[in-house]
This record gives C-alpha cells, structure tokens and sequence, in this order.
C-alpha cells in the first residue's frame, strides 16, 4: 500500500488543528481500515495469514503483507477499482467528521482541498483505463 496516495487525509487533520498525536492515532486506525479492505480483498489464504502474524519482527510482517497484498492486486482492475471506491467512501466519512472541528474559514479551506483532490482522483481514475 503507497502511502503517499493518502496523506490528503493527513493535511485535512492537520488544516483542522488536530493535536499532532491525535492525528497519529486517527491515521494508524486509517491506514488499518486500508490494510483490512486490502486483506479482504485479495485472495491471501489462512495459512499465509497465519504466517505472517508467526512473524515476531512488526516490520518484517508487514512487508511480507504488502508484498502478498500487492501481487493479489496487481494486475486484477476489477479489485483496484474496488479498493478505489473503499478509500473515496472512507475519505468522505472521514472528511465529514473532520469538518465538525473546523470554523467556517477551515471549512473553505477544506473544500478547496478537497476539489484539488477531485480533480486529482479523477485523473489517476483516468489512468487505471
């Protein structure tokens, strides 16, 4: 999983003043809920689920995941699309419980993120076509 496709979601918590080890916490359960879509819907076994938490090193373990996640996905489109409208339902949970900490100038902000971000998902969309 890149992580760079969703740091928009870090720069909203931090555009909305959200104390930096909150932010932290609400990015590792992001980034969870990311990793168990993933889970769900690559085609990974039990057995190499088992594996890979027999791994004691967390990195190590996660690396092994990544690389079963992404050779399940890699060349099905049918599930990066659908990944892909996981995370644009998730952002837009996200977005909405964001912006009820933010005053209205926040508030402009975010949505001029947001439509910047728009106009980039459509285009990395575009691409996956």
């Amino acid at each position: 999983m890149q992580n760079y496709k969703f740091n928009y979601v870090k720069v909203l918590l931090k555009k909305a003043n959200i104390p930096s080890t909150d932010r932290k916490v609400i990015m590792k359960d992001y980034y969870a809920l990311l990793k168990m879509k993933l889970i769900q819907l690559s085609d990974i076994s039990d057995e190499d689920i088992d594996r890979i938490l027999l791994i004691e090193d967390e990195k190590t373990q996660q690396t092994e995941l990544d690389s079963l996640i992404n050779a399940s996905l890699k060349d099905n489109k049918k599930l990066q699309e659908e990944f892909y409208d996981f995370v644009q339902d998730l952002n837009l949970k996200f977005f909405a419980i964001i912006a009820q900490t933010m005053d209205d100038s926040q508030k402009k902000e975010m949505i001029e993120y947001l439509d910047e971000y728009s106009k980039r998902a459509t285009a990395y969309l575009d691409a996956l076509t």
